[in-house]
C-alpha cells in the first residue's frame, strides 16, 4: 500500500521487475481476463497480450492464461475501426484473479446505458472478492465509477486536463503506470508493454524478460514511474533545453495563455532567439505552436466531456 499520500510518492511495484498480476500462493501462473471496451486501441491490446504470449513461448508452458471479453457476440469496435471478437462478457461469472480493462478515446463521463452500469456493478463485485483491477487508457474512468477514485493514477498526457475536470482531487501522473491501493492504472499504448514486462521480470526472471523484449523488438523496458514524453522531462539528449522548457510552460498554461515576452523572460532567452530555436525544432513559431495546442485541447474538451461550449 501507499506509504505516503504526498505527490510523487512511488510504490515499490512501480519499479522495474515488480509483479503486476495477482497469483495463488506458491504458483507462478497468472490468470488474466481482458475486458475490451469500445474504442480500445490496438497498441494497448497488443501491449497486454503480446508480452504474455511471448513469455509463454519462451518458457515453453502456459505461464499466462488469458482470454478477451467483449460486450456482445458481434464483437467490439476498436479505435482504429477494426472489429475484435472474444468471449461475451458474463456479469454473473465467477470473479477472475486479474481483470484488465482496455478502453480508447471515449467520452470521459461514465455512460449510463445498461451495459456500462452492468460492467461497473460487476467490477465492484469482482474487487470485493479479491480481483486485481488493472485499468488501461480511458477505461480507468469506468473503473473509478465502479471502485471509487484512487489516490493517484497514470493518465495519458493529452488527457490530463480532461481527467482533472472530472476528478480534481486525483493525483495525476504523466507516468507509464501507477500501483494504488484500489487498482493499477496504465496510461496505455506503449506503456502496457512495459507493465507486463515488469511482471515477467518479477516472476520469471530478468533473462526471460530480456528474451521477450528482444522478441518484440523493444530492446529494453521502462519502470512504471518512467515519463511518457521525453521532451518534457529534461532529457539532455533530445531537443533543445530552452525549447523543452517552453513546451513545458505551454502545457501547464493552456487555459490561461502566457504572452511570448513572459515566456522568454522566464526561460532567460530573447524572443528572437526563441523564435529561431522553435522553428528549428518544430518548423513553426512558438505562438503558432501555442495556438495549435490550445485548439487541440478545446477539441478534446468538446469531443470527450460534457462541458458547455461557453465554458470551453
Amino acid at each position: 500500500e501507499r506509504s505516503s499520500s504526498k505527490p510523487g510518492t512511488v510504490l515499490a511495484a512501480e519499479k522495474r521487475g515488480a509483479s503486476i498480476f495477482r497469483r495463488s500462493a506458491g504458483v507462478s501462473e497468472a490468470s488474466v481476463s481482458i475486458v475490451v471496451l469500445p474504442g480500445a486501441l490496438l497498441t494497448a491490446v497488443a501491449g497486454i497480450v503480446e508480452p504474455m504470449a511471448a513469455a509463454n513461448e519462451a518458457l515453453g508452458r502456459a505461464a499466462y492464461k488469458y482470454r478477451s471479453l467483449v460486450s456482445d457476440d458481434s464483437g467490439v469496435q476498436m479505435g482504429g475501426g477494426m472489429l475484435l471478437s472474444g468471449e461475451v462478457f458474463d456479469t454473473h461469472a465467477s470473479p477472475p484473479q486479474n481483470a484488465v480493462l482496455i478502453g480508447g478515446q471515449a467520452p470521459l463521463k461514465p455512460q449510463e446505458h445498461e451495459h456500462d452500469l452492468a460492467l461497473r456493478s460487476t467490477l465492484s463485485r469482482w474487487s470485493r472478492h479479491g480481483t486485481r483491477i488493472i485499468a488501461v487508457g480511458d477505461s480507468m474512468i469506468t473503473a473509478f465509477a465502479a471502485l471509487g477514485t484512487p489516490d493517484a493514477a497514470s493518465v495519458f498526457w493529452s488527457r490530463r486536463t480532461l481527467v482533472e475536470e472530472l476528478h480534481p482531487d486525483l493525483e495525476i501522473r504523466e507516468t507509464l503506470y501507477t500501483v494504488d491501493r484500489h487498482m493499477i492504472t496504465c496510461a496505455g499504448r506503449g506503456g502496457a508493454f512495459d507493465m507486463i514486462l515488469s511482471d515477467i521480470h518479477a516472476v520469471h526472471g530478468r533473462a526471460t524478460a530480456s528474451r521477450v523484449a528482444d522478441a518484440l523488438l523493444l530492446g529494453h523496458y521502462r519502470e512504471g514511474e518512467g515519463a511518457q514524453r521525453s521532451i518534457l522531462v529534461g532529457n539532455p539528449t533530445i531537443g533543445n533545453r530552452s525549447v523543452r522548457a517552453v513546451v513545458a510552460l505551454i502545457e501547464r498554461n493552456l487555459e490561461t495563455p502566457l504572452k511570448l515576452g513572459e515566456i522568454s523572460s522566464r526561460i532567460n532567452v530573447s524572443q528572437r532567439q526563441l523564435e529561431r530555436l522553435f522553428h528549428m525544432e518544430y518548423g513553426m513559431s512558438p505562438g503558432r505552436y501555442y495556438l495549435k495546442r490550445r485548439l487541440e485541447r478545446a477539441h478534446d474538451l468538446l469531443m470527450f466531456t460534457r462541458l458547455p461550449l461557453h465554458e470551453i
